[in-house]
């Protein structure tokens, strides 16, 4: 998704270095359940999709939004070929392609097989090569177009992964994706392709079982950063990045305790921010050192989206933008609230039994699961797709010492756990 900012720096010869903060600002874009992914052709011209099923669309810079189409799925990603063909992919099935600039969306999905369950990452390196990956609750596949979207195939990842969540090509033959490893007791991974998806080498493995490597990104294509999702028994939130164009890899640690963060974007080598579901840090020393948190009034930060050297956008509740050039009035975002699936558990802390009440603002896919405090997998409560609506399950604790158990809801709008004490 970075193939047009690239273009920019190469009227560089040095890389940009540390700009100074002005502050994420609002675009004036409709309250969502969150957008979970943006993309622009330049500074003015963008399109934003996301988990109110609706695609939006820009001109000027995020002033002001057109909403251009609803889907009646949930909408993980969305990338732009050229500035008329465009691509948007579902969580349910449907994978959207425009050849209007976002006039009019048609579900291309029956045109792939295996039909896809999903779409989480797209790139598309050129006009004619377009790149999907998919999906954060499994199954691991790519599929690939080399004719402009008009035909596509399909590439099972299994060997490689249990899950994909981002891609990121480079050219027509040189690209990322990464998810979580096969089998996911190895964490979270990141596989690097040369011949365009039709063989791949593992270049990072987090070896921390369930974690994800949710979002990668690059400002430059030589220093590249990827968010580390992990399980609450996490005793730290860390990032991965690599300073060799993807070629090695080592981990850095965001916080010394636990945050559920998938996010991640830099403007150079040095300035960049991840974050996630109540977190946003920064770092101006690439990752050695990370702010507090920055922005607590906002949630659910999904993409980072560098549209030129000078400006970023970045993708939550809400889209919000940051100018380099010079510097402005910090503009926080303000307070907003919006419905969000509840979970709840009582008693707790629990002795044999539990009952756990979650009442889902939508349908969506779930999946919930009993985690030790080591971060292993106990039992799956729930995993497939559900309605809108209230939802009990019991969870029994007579085979389980007592001690510290973590209970962890998995969907497309994020994730939430609970702790739980086992007398």
């Amino acid at each position: 998704m970075s193939k047009l900012y690239f273009f920019c720096f190469l009227f560089f010869s040095i890389s940009l270095p540390a700009l100074p903060q002005s502050g994420w600002s609002n675009t004036n874009i409709p309250l969502s359940g969150r957008y979970d992914d943006i993309f622009f052709l330049n500074d003015s011209v963008g399109w934003a999709a996301g988990g109110d099923f609706k695609i939006f669309h820009t001109r000027n810079g995020g002033t002001s939004w057109e909403m251009q189409f609803s889907s009646p799925h949930y909408l993980r990603s969305i990338e732009f070929a050229t500035p008329l063909l465009g691509f948007c992919g579902s969580l349910d099935s449907s994978f959207y392609k425009t050849t209007d600039g976002g006039i009019t969306w048609t579900d291309i999905s029956t045109s792939i097989y295996p039909k896809p369950p999903g779409v989480c990452g797209l790139s598309a390196p050129d006009s004619l090569h377009i790149y999907g990956c998919g999906i954060w609750n499994s199954p691991a596949y790519l599929i690939r177009s080399v004719d402009g979207g008009t035909t596509w195939t399909y590439t099972d990842m299994a060997a490689y992964a249990h899950t994909l969540v981002d891609i990121y090509f480079l050219n027509k033959d040189t690209g990322f994706v990464s998810g979580t490893a096969n089998p996911s007791s190895d964490g979270g991974i990141v596989l690097y392709t040369t011949d365009g998806g039709n063989t791949w080498t593992t270049k990072f493995k987090t070896m921390i079982p369930e974690e994800y490597i949710w979002k990668i990104q690059s400002p430059d294509t030589i220093h590249f950063f990827g968010s580390v999702n992990s399980l609450p028994s996490s005793i730290t939130t860390r990032m991965i990045l690599s300073a060799d164009r993807g070629n090695t890899w080592r981990s850095r640690v965001v916080k010394n305790s636990f945050y559920n963060v998938e996010m991640i974007g830099f403007i150079d080598s040095l300035t960049g921010w991840t974050g996630g579901l109540k977190s946003l840090f920064k770092t101006v020393d690439g990752g050695q050192t990370w702010s507090d948190n920055l922005v607590s009034t906002s949630r659910n930060y999904n993409r980072f989206f560098l549209s030129s050297p000078h400006t970023a956008y970045l993708s939550g509740i809400r889209v919000y933008k940051q100018r380099f050039t010079a510097p402005l009035p910090p503009q926080p975002p303000p307070v907003d609230s919006i419905t969000e699936h509840s979970i709840s558990l009582s008693p707790n802390p629990a002795e044999s039994f539990s009952k756990v009440d979650i009442n889902f603002k939508q349908a969506t896919f779930a999946d919930l699961s009993l985690y030790s405090i080591e971060g292993k997998k106990l039992q799956t409560l729930l995993h497939g797709k559900v309605v809108n609506g209230k939802r009990t399950i019991n969870i029994y604790f007579t085979k389980y010492q007592a001690g510290v158990y973590f209970l962890v809801l998995r969907t497309n709008e994020g994730f939430q756990n609970i702790k739980i004490i086992k007398r």
